[in-house]
């Protein structure tokens, strides 16, 4: 290469190592963990196309507090045994997935449990709210009393758009395509050992963003200052 560019030999070394600029010591630093957390993944880190439909539809996934929007959804995913659903709680300032619930069941106690789960996570705030789609069972008594119970104001995507709960449901794209789709599991047991494992010691700790300035939902929650 230093012959191609026509440069000294001592240019060259000193070129070698020179040490990061300040703006490029940030960049590299997000390269490493990437490159950490793919080896760990088998390759399959990275979701280049949900950031590219954030991008399009001009998602907002920032919000002023910690704990000031939840959001959830809830999935399915294919076991031999059968459907296993899913149903998560995530805080949307951070992305950090504080309540999740697993059954081979679609009831309305899903989402109870995964609601409780989330506040012993994380203590539910003033005025929060609770961001969802308009499944029947998010309009349940028993969860609707839960909620009024905690003082949570009920938020529902409009008819017909599917964007408004986008947050949520790139979490369930990132997971289905770095880990569900290459797994063929055997019992719902299995499936939820891994899920969890997944979801509590990767993706909350190490799955960077860029929505949140390319850090993991727990590095950049720890930033927040009351």
């Amino acid at each position: 290469m230093r012959s191609t560019l026509s440069v000294s030999k001592s240019s060259y070394c000193e070129w070698r190592i020179r040490p990061h600029s300040p703006q490029k010591q940030p960049k590299e630093e997000v390269k490493d963990k990437i490159h950490h957390i793919h080896k760990r993944l088998k390759a399959r880190y990275g979701s280049s196309k949900s950031t590219r439909y954030m991008k399009e539809v001009g998602i907002r996934s920032k919000t002023a507090k910690s704990g000031e929007i939840l959001i959830s959804d809830i999935t399915y995913i294919p076991t031999k045994e059968g459907w296993l659903y899913l149903a998560t709680m995530m805080n949307l300032y951070s992305w950090h997935t504080i309540g999740w619930v697993m059954s081979g069941r679609m009831m309305k106690t899903l989402l109870i449990h995964a609601l409780k789960r989330a506040f012993q996570t994380q203590n539910p705030t003033l005025s929060l709210i609770q961001h969802s789609d308009r499944a029947s069972q998010y309009v349940a008594l028993d969860y609707q009393a839960l909620m009024q119970a905690n003082d949570i104001t009920t938020s529902m995507s409009r008819r017909g758009n599917c964007y408004d709960n986008a947050c949520i449901e790139l979490f369930y794209s990132i997971i289905k395509k770095e880990l569900i789709h290459h797994e063929n599991y055997a019992t719902r047991a299995a499936a939820i050992r891994i899920i969890l494992k997944y979801i509590v010691s990767l993706y909350n700790y190490e799955k960077v963003h860029f929505y949140i300035d390319y850090m993991s939902p727990i590095e950049y929650e720890g930033q927040y200052v009351i």
